[in-house]
């Protein structure tokens, strides 16, 4: 599973991007690999970054400490700090 980001651009020249939960899944007829969407989070403009953290760190429970997580999680939480400073109080405990 992964974060898919789909991006078009509107009659009037903007772009708009939304944000999916999807997993990549081979089609029995034709075997070529296609994605399926599992849960849409919607305009990457609207999304809601405290949730995406919670799911994150909901997530992260389940892992071992992973040198590489720690990318992965800034580039999805750009502007929101709270998924390093999990991490941190994670690996303090």
């Amino acid at each position: 599973m992964y974060l898919r980001e789909t991006k078009r651009r509107n009659a009037d020249g903007t772009s708009v991007s939304c944000l999916a939960l999807a997993q990549n899944e081979r089609d029995p007829a034709t075997g070529v690999p296609r994605a399926r969407i599992i849960h849409r989070f919607g305009r990457a403009d609207h999304v809601d970054r405290e949730a995406l953290a919670r799911l994150v760190r909901s997530i992260s429970r389940f892992l071992d400490p992973d040198p590489f997580f720690g990318y992965s999680c800034a580039w999805l939480l750009r502007k929101s700090g709270n998924c390093e400073s999990s991490l941190r109080r994670k690996s303090s405990s």
